[in-house]
């Protein structure tokens, strides 16, 4: 409400949310969150949630998330999901991490996920 006054908040250190303890400090991270990005942030939450949009989506949507995030919610990440209209949707949650998944125990298994979903799917070919 006060970013027009505060254009940066501190960022405090439990925000890295990460299980993994020894990847604390590895992974570059902001002191400072940018106000405007958080009011925009808080948009797209907004639109998301409008009848009719998520429910429009039809491309093919992997969803990785952690049912102890405590960054983004998994009860309002689960109900989006619910809505999203894509009937090529897949939604893998990684329980022994929490919100930055690439530097959390279950990392590994976040990228596999990611190459096998991409690699599923073949569209044109580079060349033609």
């Amino acid at each position: 409400m006060l970013g027009w006054a505060i254009p940066y908040a501190p960022k405090f250190k439990p925000f890295t949310c990460v299980k993994k303890r020894e990847s604390i400090g590895r992974f570059f991270s902001y002191f400072w969150v940018p106000t405007a990005g958080s009011r925009q942030l808080m948009r797209l939450g907004a639109e998301a949630r409008a009848h009719g949009v998520l429910e429009r989506i039809d491309c093919p949507v992997l969803h990785l998330h952690s049912p102890s995030d405590r960054a983004a919610s998994p009860s309002a990440a689960q109900k989006a999901f619910d809505r999203i209209g894509s009937k090529a949707k897949r939604q893998v949650w990684l329980a022994n991490s929490d919100h930055v998944l690439f530097w959390d125990c279950d990392a590994e298994q976040a990228k596999s996920e990611i190459l096998g979903f991409l690699l599923s799917y073949e569209g044109p070919s580079r060349m033609e």
